[in-house]
């Protein structure tokens, strides 16, 4: 079944600010290739066109910012082989270097999970706002699926990565420096 791109993915404009949400909540905005593919187009069209626009924040609807990829998309399109990840993960990538070559401010406002391919779309905006309830991570690394992990290494070390990617663990948001 084919998803509704406006509504998966919903852009509301205030006094300057583009708020563009992954809205799946049902499925804890898991990424859809309707999502991949719309919120690109928002972002390198739409949203860096408009001159009213001064910055652009990512969230998720509900009490996710997303779970990342949406296996069961995945399931049902039999992507078995790593040759029929190529499509799947060039929308990821494309997506999250849109966000990073934005000449937008990009703001990721993550509440809850924020896993896999979201994690990589999170790290892609300029700055990231979490709340107290948030946890990152790569999970599916303890599932045996190599993680896509571009920008990781420049962000947040390559130490700190390479634990996260041979655990799997999860990271909690850390607080500003001078905050109690």
């Amino acid at each position: 079944m084919q998803e509704d791109a406006n509504e998966v993915v919903r852009c509301d404009m205030r006094d300057g600010i583009a708020w563009l949400a992954i809205n799946r909540p049902d499925k804890l905005n898991a990424l859809s290739s309707t999502v991949l593919i719309t919120m690109r187009q928002w972002v390198r069209s739409k949203l860096n066109e408009d001159e009213a626009v001064r910055v652009i924040v990512i969230k998720g609807v509900g009490k996710a910012f997303s779970v990342g990829y949406d296996i069961a998309e995945e399931v049902a399109a039999g992507i078995e082989y790593p040759e029929d990840w190529h499509d799947a993960l060039t929308r990821n990538v494309d997506l999250s270097m849109s966000v990073w070559a934005s000449h937008k401010p990009t703001i990721a406002a993550v509440d809850g999970w924020c896993l896999a391919g979201a994690c990589e779309l999170a790290m892609a905006c300029d700055m990231i706002v979490a709340t107290d309830r948030s946890q990152f991570g790569e999970p599916e690394i303890r599932f045996g699926s190599g993680p896509v992990t571009i920008l990781m290494p420049f962000l947040i070390g390559q130490k700190k990565t390479n634990e996260l990617l041979l655990t799997g663990d999860m990271i909690p948001p850390r607080k500003p420096s001078g905050s109690a």
